[in-house]
C-alpha cells in the first residue's frame, strides 16, 4: 500500500509481523523548555498523522491531567523526600505511562483524530 511505501524500516517490520507501529509524544520534561517539549509533540503528531500511524499524546494527556513541567517533575526523583534527580522515570512515572499505553492497546481507535 502507499502508506507502507512512506514508512521507514522499523515501521515496515512491525507491519510485516502483524503488529501496530506506533509513535509516542514526550510529555513535558522538567529539564526542557515547555516551547521545545510542544514542539516536538506537534512534529510528532504531524508525522504519525502524514504517515497514518497512531500517535499516543503523552504531551497532551499530562497538561489534560494538569501535570505541567512542575507537576510531571515528581515522575523523575528517586523519591519524594530526598528530591534525587533522575533521568528517566521513577517507579511512579513508569507506571502512569504504562496505564496509558495500556488503554490505547486496548482500545487503539482512541487514537485516531
Amino acid at each position: 500500500c502507499g502508506r507502507q511505501r512512506r514508512l521507514g524500516p522499523f515501521e515496515q517490520a512491525t507491519l510485516a509481523r502483524g503488529a501496530l507501529p506506533m509513535l509516542m509524544t514526550v510529555p513535558p520534561l522538567p529539564d526542557i523548555a515547555q516551547e521545545t517539549s510542544r514542539a516536538a509533540a506537534l512534529e510528532v503528531k504531524r508525522i504519525g498523522h502524514s504517515l497514518e500511524i497512531p500517535v499516543i499524546d503523552l504531551y497532551s494527556r499530562a497538561l489534560a491531567e494538569g501535570q505541567g513541567v512542575g507537576q510531571f517533575a515528581r515522575f523523575f526523583y528517586a523519591t519524594t523526600e530526598e528530591r534525587l534527580p533522575l533521568r528517566t522515570l521513577n517507579n511512579d512515572g513508569r507506571l502512569w505511562l504504562c496505564e496509558i499505553v495500556r488503554e490505547y492497546l486496548i482500545r487503539p481507535d482512541e487514537l485516531k483524530e
